[in-house]
């Protein structure tokens, strides 16, 4: 039998786009903004890597654009939209290192219906020097193991 030759469906997410919604699992709502050294430090608990600047900017504006997060007061929130995808995304059958993977597939899913791309924020208060500030702070938090 042959493959259908049908489109391949555009995706709009990328797995860094994934692993950045994936990183904000520190928002609760009880605490619906994600500061950004709690962001890095999911960030690397998942990917065993910091985000660069470029990484970090880029996802959030797309992000943004399909109205799963915001910013506020210099941190980063989910929407009620951002948060009913993460709540799938973690629900999907997998470990810990699934997480990322399986958000992607959630994100890009023909079944998830996202608001109208908007024009996205450009989250300038994630500077390099805001980078490596939270980088600090998250790493003094780390127990050193010698």
């Amino acid at each position: 039998m042959m493959a259908s030759l049908g489109k391949t469906p555009t995706l709009r997410f990328t797995w860094t786009d994934a692993w950045i919604l994936a990183s904000l699992n520190a928002s609760t709502a009880e605490q619906p903004v994600v500061a950004l050294a709690e962001l890095i430090a999911t960030a690397d608990y998942l990917n065993h890597a910091i985000p660069t600047l470029q990484e970090l900017r880029s996802s959030l504006r797309t992000l943004h654009a399909h109205g799963l997060v915001e910013p506020r007061e210099k941190k980063v929130a989910l929407t009620p939209h951002g948060a009913a995808i993460y709540a799938k995304g973690r629900a999907k059958r997998g470990g810990l290192f699934s997480i990322v993977d399986n958000m992607l597939k959630v994100l890009n899913s023909p079944r998830v219906k996202h608001p109208q791309p908007i024009q996205p924020a450009t989250f300038s208060f994630i500077t390099d020097r805001a980078l490596a500030k939270a980088h600090a702070e998250y790493t003094s938090r780390v127990p050193v193991p010698f």
